[in-house]
This record gives C-alpha cells, structure tokens and sequence, in this order.
C-alpha cells in the first residue's frame, strides 16, 4: 500500500484539486531529478521509442503467419 498512497493521495485529496504538471513524492510536492527534465535526454528517449515502436509495427503477427 505504501508504493500508492501518493497516487491515492494526488487524486482523491482536495488540496491537490486543479494541481496539474506537478511531481509528488511521500503524498507532497517536490522537485523531479535534473535529468527528468533534460531535454536533450528527452530527445533521445523519444527518438529510441519511436525506433521500438516502428519495430515493433514491422513484425508479422502470429494470425499472419
């Protein structure tokens, strides 16, 4: 339960209501790591997602076979 009470906490409490765009942790407000808000590390992520997910796409399904 304890990995939840945050999430728990950001939607049902009242004094997160019309909160948006905010990182919580241990059910309060805090900042998120320099690296989550890198946008050059952003870049690349999406770059290699995008690269699984075209992958991904290319595979013959099995009810293809």
């Amino acid at each position: 339960m304890e990995g939840e009470s945050t999430m728990c906490y950001v939607a049902l409490s009242q004094k997160t209501e019309g909160v948006s765009g905010s990182y919580f942790a241990d059910c309060n407000e805090s900042c998120c790591s320099s690296l989550a808000n890198d946008e050059s590390e952003a870049l690349q992520l999406w770059k290699q997602t995008r690269a699984l997910i075209n992958r991904r796409l290319r595979q013959p399904r099995d009810k293809d076979l």
